[in-house]
């Protein structure tokens, strides 16, 4: 597997935290022995899948006696406090007890299928994708308010095809069910 570019320029910012993580482990433990035992990673699907496989195992062949955990969690909200060790999400939580940092910018495009595209045409703007057939959410908001903050009237009855998973959108799209948004990580190497 090959990191895209924007994939790459995640990676150093997320081995920073788990160095960070570790020392400050390490610390808390008042020792300077290798970590043990187990951390629980929360992050939205859209992160889950296509940016932090390297980056785990990484962490696990440098610091095997650490189990990982990773909860894939794409119901539009963010973990609340206790449920994960650490979590990655694409918005700033607005929980005050959690602290956290910005680890960088994830852009996000449209996308479809070749066949798609060839069924239904090239759209030139988001209002033309949305009716040409564009996937989206059932009751997570974020995409719909998103949208709206750029102008475009979105409803949820604007998605042809409806789902909170973005994994599943993204095969969706694939499947040539229609275009996507998605992270450009994601999306600008695929094929077809």
């Amino acid at each position: 597997l090959t990191l895209t570019r924007a994939g790459t320029a995640l990676l150093e910012p997320a081995r920073a935290m788990a160095q960070a993580a570790q020392q400050l482990a390490r610390a808390a433990a008042g020792e300077e022995e290798p970590v043990g035992g187990t951390v629980r990673i929360a992050a939205s699907a859209v992160l889950a899948l296509p940016v932090l496989p390297p980056i785990l195992a990484a962490l696990h062949a440098a610091e095997p006696a650490i189990a990982l955990e990773l909860v894939p969690v794409d119901d539009g909200r963010p973990p609340l406090f206790r449920e994960a060790d650490v979590a990655l999400w694409t918005e700033r939580p607005d929980q005050p007890e959690i602290v956290s940092r910005h680890l960088g910018d994830l852009r996000f495009g449209l996308y479809a299928a070749t066949a798609f595209l060839k069924r239904q045409g090239r759209p030139a703007t988001v209002e033309e994708a949305l009716r040409r057939g564009m996937i989206g959410c059932d009751l997570d908001l974020r995409l719909i308010r998103s949208l709206r903050q750029r102008g475009v009237a979105a409803t949820r009855e604007s998605f042809a095809l409806r789902c909170d998973d973005g994994n599943v959108q993204w095969a969706l799209a694939q499947a040539g069910g229609g275009i996507v948004a998605a992270p450009c990580l994601l999306g600008d190497g695929a094929a077809g």
